[in-house]
């Protein structure tokens, strides 16, 4: 956790990795996150903004998932595209040609209605859909509160 300098209530999580590659189908056991980051509420009345940023390919012809999950359990067939997700987008990602072309992206989710002093962890997954390879470089993972 940062303390925000102007307002010691508010507090940025935040965590980042070089490379990934992935090869491993959305809903697949064997599917793990891309990242995950704990953060404790410290305000009932705030939203977190829990942020994905880095650069993203999967192999050309294919297309990928994206999701944002509260809970996981390590073996879990369909961890991604199950129904207790946050966030899912099915076309995370597609590639319609030309390659590993590296393409800067962020999703960005926000919740509310989460109380002071529980502490939450947040996991994103990236999986293929079908076949094909997924490339990550430089991925980082915030989490914002915001008081509101």
């Amino acid at each position: 956790d940062h303390p925000h300098p102007s307002n010691p209530n508010s507090h940025i999580a935040f965590d980042a990795d070089g490379h990934i590659t992935e090869t491993t189908a959305y809903n697949s056991g064997s599917l793990t996150p891309l990242r995950q980051l704990t953060v404790t509420k410290k305000i009932t009345n705030s939203k977190l903004i829990v942020r994905l940023t880095g650069r993203f390919s999967i192999t050309t012809g294919f297309r990928s998932s994206i999701a944002l999950f509260d809970a996981y359990t390590a073996g879990v067939a369909n961890q991604a595209g199950g129904a207790n997700n946050i966030m899912y987008q099915h076309y995370g990602l597609y590639n319609a040609s030309g390659g590993d072309i590296y393409q800067p992206g962020a999703y960005e989710v926000t919740i509310t209605g989460i109380s002071a002093n529980t502490a939450k962890t947040y996991y994103w997954f990236g999986g293929s859909i079908g076949s094909g390879t997924q490339k990550y470089v430089g991925l980082h993972m915030t989490i914002t509160e915001i008081a509101t």
